[in-house]
């Protein structure tokens, strides 16, 4: 079993272990790795930083690889009508255009710049869509004809990690963004290549090889399904611009959702840590980051997040 003696944020040694699972709780996904094994797991507290650990023998380190995207949306059909589906949210209903008009926000004041991504006249809402292939063709039609140029002449970089589904890196590509995804799965990468018309790189993030660095570097609900998320981020090092790139980070909030119970997709068994507002803090510090912003927010879906921005020193 995974067990944390230090917390590797704080170097506290103080756990408190706040709720045990014997079953699955409703909604969790059932991987095939599980399939034969007692169910036990517990969630670890550090009651010095608050962050949370989960502790468990159900290790799969190539999960995101395939059976992940394939537990979940089935094939690359699937992953097509998640889009689509996804797409189809009214702006008030959606986490993905919340997340792009916050990033956009933030590099408007970053930048000095009136506008980033100013779309034109067309609704964000658009009708369902009745065949997924023709949705997909569609909505990318209406999106690239409803946002104008980015009115800076140099376009911003980003490299999005984990981008399954692509609404993230699509929305971001069409607010004026220069956009590289990556996926360790490689139905994933297909379905961002060949139908979203986006640039991807498949492999694990901590192995990739790229010859170019970027301005940003987005994880959205990415670092929580990794064992040392500090370790992780390690690589950004690499592909992050030397004249001062940024990183966005996105995780679960273990404070806020704790408050609901331990039940709540926040502390499912893909996620090894749900964190607090002091060690996502503590994580900017590990890497000698500054950390520019942080806050909470319950989105649209009912998560509890935590957001930030680092910025490369």
């Amino acid at each position: 079993m995974i067990n944390y003696k230090k917390c590797i944020f704080c170097n506290s040694s103080l756990f408190k272990i706040v709720h045990e699972f014997s079953a699955p709780p409703a909604g969790e996904t059932r991987y095939s790795y599980l399939d034969g094994k007692p169910y036990y797991r517990r969630i670890k507290k550090c009651t010095t930083c608050s962050h949370f650990f989960a502790e468990h023998d159900f290790v799969n380190q190539n999960l995101y690889s395939g059976e992940y995207l394939k537990s979940v949306y089935g094939d690359l059909d699937g992953i097509s009508e998640r889009f689509s589906k996804v797409m189809n949210l009214s702006e008030d209903s959606s986490d993905n255009r919340g997340r792009v008009k916050f990033i956009n926000s933030f590099f408007r004041e970053f930048r000095g710049l009136n506008e980033f991504g100013n779309r034109s006249g067309k609704s964000a809402d658009m009708d369902c869509c009745i065949n997924v292939e023709d949705g997909v063709r569609r909505i990318i039609s209406e999106y690239s004809n409803s946002y104008e140029k980015n009115v800076s002449d140099e376009k911003m970089s980003v490299l999005d990690v984990g981008s399954g589904t692509g609404v993230f890196p699509f929305l971001m590509k069409e607010s004026g963004w220069n956009v590289t995804a990556s996926d360790p799965d490689g139905i994933a990468c297909r379905h961002l290549t060949e139908k979203l018309q986006i640039k991807s790189v498949q492999g694990k993030f901590e192995e990739l090889k790229l010859n170019n660095s970027f301005d940003l570097i987005t994880f959205n609900k990415v670092i929580e399904h990794v064992i040392d998320p500090v370790g992780f981020l390690d690589k950004t090092s690499d592909l992050l611009d030397v004249r001062g790139g940024w990183l966005y980070i996105e995780v679960p909030d273990g404070e806020m959702a704790s408050k609901c119970g331990y039940s709540r997709q926040e502390f499912f068994i893909d996620h090894f840590h749900v964190f607090s507002m002091a060690s996502v803090a503590l994580l900017a510090n590990k890497h000698s980051f500054d950390l520019e912003k942080i806050e909470r927010l319950r989105e649209p879906s009912g998560k509890f997040t935590i957001r930030a921005f680092f910025k490369r020193k």
